[in-house]
């Protein structure tokens, strides 16, 4: 029973650290929030709003605000993205064999669209599978409750640095190339296919954009990886002179969700064994998101059984704080 309140404390400070990653990210995208704005990372916008959709009935507030700031800035969103990391987010988990998303929820924010703003982009057939009757349910509870509350806001300046994926779209439109120039702006170099990978685009569209850019002179190339013409000053040209920092939100919400699906899924959240398992599994992918971040995730071969939960958390709450922090003060 001890044990069992433990976790239960242990997963609601994870979740309230996760959910409020979220809310300084949204703020900064024009929504009031308790939370100051982001002021340092760069926001993704379809891994924000993917996320959001994820951890939606832990927060009603926060997904109410996606729902609204979709309606009133939905031609931000770069729906063929959307789809590629919704789709990622209805796989599996392994072990628990649960997923992030269902295909009802996809649905009903397309239709909750139509509803308010008279188009959609986003329809996605629905299949009904016995385990999301009750997740399923109360989705469909919090959008058929939905109201506009005039908490998010249009877009009427793109000025913060940490919008940069939405200002390279004003210039550049919605295809693939945004996002191609801020990883490269932010790697140093790669080829067609990881960059594709990346960023969630067909590599096919990745690949031709680079080789017109290549003709252009606005990259090189070398072998097979593309390089951004370090001639341009292009960091101090977009960042309006303000430092910022670029990760892979896409790998980072996808490891945070999992975790905390599992921090609410039974036998899994009951049992420390089960728990340090699926820690286990997960080590490579968090161990590549804390090196960019300079934190260590302990490695799992240095302990033996439940000894690992401690271990793996302690590291998972240095990302956690290091991804809120480090974008407090504007």
């Amino acid at each position: 029973m001890v044990m069992k309140k433990w976790l239960k404390r242990f997963k609601k400070e994870f979740d309230d650290k996760l959910l409020d990653i979220h809310w300084k990210q949204w703020s900064a995208l024009a929504v009031a929030s308790h939370k100051s704005p982001e002021s340092y990372w760069i926001i993704d916008l379809e891994a924000l709003i993917v996320s959001t959709l994820a951890m939606g009935i832990k927060d009603k507030r926060l997904m109410s605000v996606c729902i609204e700031w979709l309606i009133k800035n939905g031609e931000w969103l770069n729906t063929s993205r959307f789809k590629r990391i919704t789709n990622a987010f209805m796989k599996q988990i392994f072990r628990t064999k649960e997923t992030l998303l269902s295909p009802e929820v996809i649905v009903l924010l397309s239709d909750t669209m139509r509803k308010f703003s008279g188009s959609s982009a986003m329809k996605k057939k629905s299949k009904h599978h016995d385990s999301y009757v009750q997740i399923h349910s109360e989705y469909e509870r919090l959008f058929k409750e939905f109201k506009i509350r005039d908490i998010a806001q249009k877009l009427d300046t793109l000025q913060s640095p940490v919008l940069l994926q939405l200002l390279l779209r004003g210039y550049y439109g919605m295809d693939a190339r945004p996002d191609i120039f801020i990883y490269l702006l932010f790697n140093k170099q790669d080829n067609s296919l990881s960059i594709a990978r990346n960023i969630y685009y067909n590599q096919k569209n990745v690949y031709n954009i680079l080789e017109k850019w290549c003709k252009t002179g606005l990259v090189t190339k070398a072998h097979k990886n593309y390089i951004l013409r370090k001639s341009i000053g292009w960091r101090d040209f977009w960042s309006y002179g303000k430092k910022q920092g670029y990760l892979n939100w896409v790998k980072i919400f996808y490891l945070l969700n999992r975790l905390s699906k599992a921090f609410s899924t039974p036998p899994w959240c009951e049992d420390m064994y089960l728990m340090s398992s699926f820690f286990r599994d997960l080590f490579d992918e968090a161990d590549e998101i804390s090196n960019t971040l300079n934190i260590q995730i302990s490695d799992p071969r240095s302990y033996k059984g439940t000894m690992y939960y401690d271990a793996f958390m302690l590291g998972i709450f240095e990302v956690l704080k290091q991804l809120e922090d480090v974008g407090s003060n504007p």
